[in-house]
């Protein structure tokens, strides 16, 4: 009890020595301020100023731009594959030995089919298989929708004009319901 006592003492002695500066209008010590830590270098030094202004940018850099090749001119879509689009439709080209064929999937599971001489067919995919019956004709094939080694879409055709023919679809990039 009577360290606690001694203690007790010790610090009213403390707080009544203090109290008496404040009073007499004597400052305080205050406790002294931690270090500040060092100032770090900057890793990098500030870039140097520009010498010459750049070039205007109108002006080729490297001399004129190379020459490319003309794009080679593609067949329009046919209004059959685009007349039911919509943003979730997608549709592809594939290069048959006589021209291009076209093809529209959509999303209610309808397939549509151009082929190189203008026929339209139309079919519904089961299984990523589709029964193509040719629109006002008595054309029809089977075409399985596949996908190649290169990963790139194919179909391959049973029947038709194009029998035991597998050829790779490409999307028509660029195309829009608009």
């Amino acid at each position: 009890m009577a360290s606690v006592g001694l203690q007790l003492a010790t610090l009213g002695l403390c707080l009544w020595v203090m109290d008496r500066d404040r009073a007499r209008g004597q400052r305080v010590l205050e406790p002294p301020k931690p270090p500040e830590p060092p100032r770090e270098v900057p890793a990098h030094a500030p870039a140097p100023e520009a010498v010459a202004p750049p070039p205007p940018a109108a002006t080729p850099m490297f001399g004129p731009p190379p020459e490319r090749p003309e794009p080679i001119e593609a067949p329009p879509v046919p209004r059959f594959i685009t007349e039911v689009a919509d943003p979730t439709s997608q549709l592809t080209r594939g290069h048959a030995d006589a021209g291009a064929v076209f093809f529209g999937f959509y999303l209610d599971g309808n397939i549509r089919c151009v082929d190189v001489d203008g026929g339209t067919y139309s079919g519904k995919a089961e299984s990523a298989r589709a029964r193509m019956r040719e629109i006002g004709g008595l054309r029809a094939f089977t075409v399985q929708i596949g996908v190649g080694a290169g990963k790139q879409l194919r179909a391959t055709f049973t029947g038709g004009p194009h029998d035991a023919e597998t050829i790779g679809l490409e999307p028509l990039v660029g195309w829009s319901v608009a």
